[in-house]
Parts: C-alpha cells; structure tokens; sequence
C-alpha cells in the first residue's frame, strides 16, 4: 500500500473565478474594498480619502483610491497582498476594522492589473497583482518624485490603488452616477458620513469640477428605537426605524432609501427587510446595529471548527449579506421581523369596500369559480412533499412538458425527468422518443411507456431516464411521433451538497418547523452516540399548546448509518395561524424547536376572492392575501398603470369605463399577473434550488401567466376574438 499526502492547489484558474465572482463585474465592488480598507489604515485619525478615474481614449481606464495614512512596509505588503485568505490581525485583536477575510482588495484584480503603491519610514513600495494571480514586487528608498506622482507629502505615509480596467465589458458609470452610487452604497454611507471621500474625474487630459461623496439619509419620523434580545444567543441588537416623509420607489437594495441597514461594529452587511416584501415597505429606513456579528466571526476561526450555534462562518464570500442558513441569521431575522411586521399592518392604508358595480363584481366572481381548480392544482403541485415535483400542466398549445426544465447532475449519476402529455392534442397512443445533443456527456438510459396521471385529466405521464457520463451540458430532448417536442437543458458539474453536521447534543434536525393546519407529518429528532451508548435513546416528548397534536410522548432515537441517534415525532396540525414549542428530553439534555400551524395550500372547496379595490399601495398593483377561509385577490384601481382606464369612481362606487372591453382586458392581465408573480415567489421559496437565476424565474412566470390569463379574460371579458393570421 502506497500512502501519499501533500496540499490541493490552489490554479490561477481557480483565483481568477473567485475574483470575478466576489466583484460581479461592478466596479463600485472594487472601490467599496479599497475605500474601506483606506478607512481601516486612517482608523480615528482625520484624513481625506480621494478618488480618482482615468479614461484616455486608446488606453485602459485607471480607477484609484488615495489615502495619506500610515503606509505599508515591505513585509506588510507581503502580508496584505501576497497572502490569500489572510487573517486581519487588526481584526483578530478587536479592533474594529472593515477587512476581515484577508480577500477584498486582491479580488479588485477581476478587472485587470491592480498595483499597490505606498511610502512608509521613507521607503517606497510597489507591488503589482495580476489576474492571473501572479505579482511582482519592487522596495526601494521613496523618492521626492515617489512623494509628487503620489501625492503624499514629504515626511507622510500614504497608500495608491489603482486598478487597470483592462478586462472588456466592464463599465464605468459617468462622474455624477459613480458619485451617486458611491454615496448611497449601505457599506460606505457611515464611512462617507464620517469621512470626506472626493471623486476626481478625469477624460482624455480634461479634469472636471471635483465632487464630494455623501450619504444623506431620508427624512422622517422615528417610530421605534429599542434593544433587541437574540434568542438563542448571549446578544442584542440596537434597531431604528424611521418612517420616510417619502415613499421610496423600486426594489430594497444596497442602494435603496427604504431598507434596514446592518451594521457591525465597523462593518455594514446588508439593506434588506429580512424577507419581508409587503407595500409598505416602501416607507421605511431603518438601521440595525449588532457588534456580536463581528464575535461570532471571529469565533468561528478561534473555536477550531463548527459549533451548534456558529456551525458555519456568518459572513458571506462576495460580502452580500449574512449567510441565510446560519442560526444566528435565522434568531436575527425573527427578532426584527417581530417588531418590523405590526408596524407594516398599521401602515396599510385602510382597506376600502370592494369597488365596482353589479356587473363587474358578478363577472370578477365567475371569474373566481374559474380559477379555482387552477389555483388548487397549482397549491398541490407547489407544496406536495413528493420527490418528484414539477411545472405546470400541458395544455393544447404545450402540449408536451418535461420536468425539470433544467437540470444540474453531478458526474456519473442517474436521474429521472418527467414528461407531461396533454392528451387531447395527439390522435391515438403517443410513443414518446428522447435524445441527448451531447452524448458523450448525457447519456438516455430509458424512456418508459406513458400512462394515465393519476390526478389530472387529460394527462398522461411517462419517465426518461438519463446518465452523466462527463462535465458539460447537453440538451434532451422529448419528441412525440409528429414531431412536436419538449427539452430540458442538463449541466453536468460536481455538485457539493451541503454537510449534515452531526449533532453536538440532543437536537431537533430542524429548529423551526411547520406542519399544515389537518395534515401530519414527522419531525426529526438527533443526538451524539455517546448519550445513548448502547445505539438507544428514549425521549419525552411535550408542547406547550394545543395548536399542534403531538402522536406519542417519547420518541426512541437509534443508531444511524451517518454515527448517530436518531428518531422521528409524529405531528398533526391543529390551529392554523398557531404555533407551539416543541421539547425533548432525554439524555441529561433538552432540545426545543418550534412548530408553526400553516392553511391548508388549496381551496377546500371554497372559492377564491377576487375584488377591484378603489385604493393605491405604492408601487404594486394588486397582492393575494391568505385569509383564514382561503385567498383574496386584490387588484388596486388607484394604481398609475390602470387607474386612467378605468376613471373615476361614483357615488355607488362603480368605476365610469369598468364596462368598456378593453379595461375589463386589463383588468384581467393584472389578475393574471399578481397571481404569476405570486405563485413564482411561493415555488421559488420551497424549492430555491430550482429558481438560481432570473431565466428560471421569468421562465416560471411567463408558464403561470399564460396558464390564468385566458380563463380570466373569458371571465371578467368575454370570449376572446379569433388570434391574427
């Protein structure tokens, strides 16, 4: 037996992938990095940090960040940027600085030649990073030219970034965006507030008016300013919310008004409302300050490996946020949402009575019966806990679906797709055929025979089996004897899938759990081997509510393949809207989740609810609300995009052109519309992994909307005329 050992290497390949992922191709990226770490290098001292952009025509544009703070030495310019991956030591010791993944500034090499030049005790420095990850280092006594082309002072230490833009497509925003964009950026708005960073502009030898880089944080009233307690932690969090004197337009982003800034003890992580998205949103800034994120970073190096309650490290590679899954992220997110969530439903304008006459509200009604067993297929296909979930059903003009559109596969690994048939469109049996566009990479191992589905009419359903045999992409395609056809888009890549941690102590799998409200389900329950040395562990089970029925009293945890204890608890919803904790003890310990009571996904039985609302909710133009005997469907009238067709409303509350063809059409399409969007969201939450990027979604999208929009229009607009051509 030969046994070797030896270190993975780390190819410039795989340095240029890392860096072009944490910049995105977004320029601001790499001078948030150098502008934070020139605040770092300043630390409570006073000083300016400049900003400088280059284009001549012919030649790269020159992209710098200048400071005069304490310089490198040779030996700190090895450290800062010869090193991947780095530990701040700065902030390791406490001391509250920005850069603590020892990566930023090195990533700012995705766009080209980054080089580094400083002066510090009289020597001068210069080192160059490449995007092949190669560098080259020059150390030399600091000239009184070094001093001039710098800008440092004689006597002063200072550092110069610049990156050459030499990679293609990359674009630079004019003077005034940048400016804006720097300004208004979460991760620099404290910094430029405290510190006077100015952007120089400069085309082909021509030098515009500097300008000064600010935030200036909206107007408003306070409505809270309290500490929150993390629960499940030894911290708190001091959160601000104001209502803005003016709605803010768009979507909440790093450089939205409306949002809740997340701050460290220097650092800023994220603008975001923690998953909620309600209308009124719009109204609010907000700022949540929490120096314990910082700790638990820190600790996750310091711990020598995962911990139940940091089990993975908090900050995300690319700075975009918290990482979602940690526990921390999770009791941060319910701590603020518990305050964010009443003042959002005392922001709701007051819900007017359903607009519109007689005959406009009986044909949205028609139009609810018509709905209701799309809705309720829909529902089911969303939230059935089967394996194999899929699309939407084929209809005459798709008349062949295959599930999953798309489909990523590790290396020498089997899967199965699904395919859909709507029968009606096809004469007699339907012999389905499938084939791979690269099958030295895709292999087709089986196609079965169709069969009828067993819920759906109209629909027959068949399987092809497929194989990877090499990374790469292929496309398969399904194809029934008159030539019509359906394809999934395969990507053969090594997968890593998430680590199942073992258990620290006795633990519920998942803390937060849901059960719907008629419905059981099991919920399981770990512990380390050596709390139950003999491969058994009995556990008593309690709640502290009767929302939810717990089966049994104990649960008996054995011995898994993985190395550890482990048992399931039968759960059956009882309250919908309810929630209960759930305890186990067993062991010595205790292990508390909690379980939420959700409404049942379809309709039972009940129709859907639409109605035309004389009111404006910001920038939407209608929500489905769940209610506690199905779904409301609102469309808003005093939206911009449908109140002009629609007129004013009279004194009986009907709208003057409700009657008119072509608003009832309209009318329809923002129906259609918000129930897309609104089932996209519902899918794109419970399987993420199949919503990774925007074509997956519109894709999504564009499915629902044709499936509501016909039915609708027949409903609320009458037979549809003949299609063109």
């Amino acid at each position: 037996m030969i046994t070797t050992t030896g270190r993975l290497v780390y190819t410039d390949r795989a340095f240029e992938q890392d860096a072009d992922q944490a910049m995105a191709g977004d320029i601001v990226r790499a001078l948030i990095e150098l502008i934070t770490n020139a605040d770092d290098a300043y630390g409570d001292s006073d000083g300016q940090i400049t900003v400088d952009v280059v284009r001549q025509e012919g030649s790269p544009t020159l992209v710098a960040v200048r400071d005069v703070a304490t310089g490198l030495s040779a030996d700190e310019l090895d450290s800062c940027f010869g090193v991947l991956g780095g530990v701040n030591q700065r902030f390791v010791d406490g001391v509250p600085v920005r850069g603590l993944l020892g990566r930023g500034a090195k990533d700012t090499a995705a766009f080209g030649r980054t080089v580094f030049e400083t002066i510090k005790d009289g020597v001068y420095g210069r080192f160059e990073l490449r995007r092949d990850s190669t560098f080259e280092k020059t150390i030399e006594p600091a000239t009184p030219e070094n001093h001039a082309r710098l800008e440092i002072p004689d006597g002063q230490a200072g550092l110069v970034a610049t990156i050459h833009v030499e990679q293609p497509g990359i674009t630079i925003p004019n003077a005034n965006r940048l400016a804006q964009r720097l300004g208004t950026h979460v991760q620099l708005r404290r910094l430029t507030t405290g510190r006077q960073v100015v952007l120089r502009w400069s085309e082909n030898g021509t030098r515009s008016p500097s300008q000064v880089v600010r935030w200036n944080p909206p107007a408003g009233e306070t409505l809270v300013d309290l500490e929150l307690d993390i629960e499940g932690y030894e911290a708190t969090a001091h959160l601000v919310l104001n209502r803005m004197t003016n709605p803010a337009e768009g979507r909440v982003g790093s450089y939205s008004r409306q949002g809740i800034e997340v701050h460290g003890e220097k650092a800023a992580y994220d603008n975001s409302f923690f998953g909620e998205s309600a209308p009124e949103t719009a109204w609010i800034h907000g700022v949540l300050e929490c120096p314990y994120i910082e700790e638990l970073i820190r600790a996750f190096d310091d711990q020598g490996g995962p911990q139940p309650s940091n089990p993975i490290r908090l900050l995300r590679r690319d700075r975009d946020g918290l990482v979602s899954e940690h526990p921390f992220s999770r009791a941060l997110t319910a701590a603020v949402l518990k305050v964010l969530v009443p003042i959002l439903e005392d922001l709701k304008p007051k819900r007017s009575t359903a607009a519109g006459g007689d005959k406009l509200r009986a044909d949205l009604e028609a139009a609810s019966r018509a709905l209701a067993q799309l809705l309720k297929d829909d529902l089911d296909r969303i939230d059935d806990d089967e394996p194999h979930r899929g699309g939407t059903r084929p209809t005459v003009a798709s008349p062949l679906q295959v599930i999953p559109p798309r489909l990523d596969m590790a290396p020498d690994s089997r899967r199965t797709l699904t395919v859909l048939v709507h029968d009606p469109a096809f004469d007699g049996d339907v012999h389905l055929t499938a084939a791979s566009s690269a099958q030295d990479r895709v292999e087709i191992i089986e196609v079965t025979a169709i069969q009828a589905h067993a819920v759906y009419p109209d629909t027959s359903i068949a399987n092809v089996r497929i194989g990877s045999l090499a990374k790469g992409k292929s496309t398969i395609v399904v194809s029934a004897p008159d030539g019509r056809s359906a394809s999934c888009q395969v990507t053969v890549k090594e997968i890593v899938a998430p680590e199942d941690l073992p258990p620290d102590g006795l633990e519920w799998k998942n803390q937060a759990m849901s059960v719907t409200v008629g419905k059981t389900r099991t919920v399981k329950l770990r512990a380390p081997l050596d709390l139950g040395a003999t491969g058994r562990l009995v556990c008593t089970i309690t709640g502290d509510g009767d929302a939810v029925g717990i089966a049994d009293g104990t649960v008996t945890l054995e011995l898994v393949d993985d190395g550890w204890l482990e048992g399931t608890c039968t759960v059956t919803g009882v309250v919908a809207g309810e929630s209960i904790s759930i305890t186990a003890t067993g062991g010595g310990q205790t292990a508390v989740g909690r379980i939420q009571v959700k409404r049942p996904s379809g309709f039972g039985g009940l129709l859907p609810d639409i109605q035309l609302r004389d009111m404006k909710r910001g920038s939407s133009r209608g929500q489905v609300e769940e209610t506690d005997t199905g779904f409301l469907i609102e469309v808003y009238g005093r939206h911009p995009g449908i109140a002009e067709l629609l007129g004013p409303v009279d004194d009986e509350g009907s709208f003057r052109n409700e009657q008119d063809r072509h608003v009832r059409v309209a009318i329809a399409e923002v129906v259609a519309s918000v129930i897309a969007d609104w089932l996209v969201v519902r899918e794109a939450r419970r399987y993420p992994q199949d919503f990774q990027d925007a074509g997956a979604a519109i894709n999504q999208r564009s499915q629902n909307l044709a499936r509501y929009l016909l039915p609708l229009q027949r409903a609320i607009a009458g037979e549809q005329p003949e299609p063109a051509g």
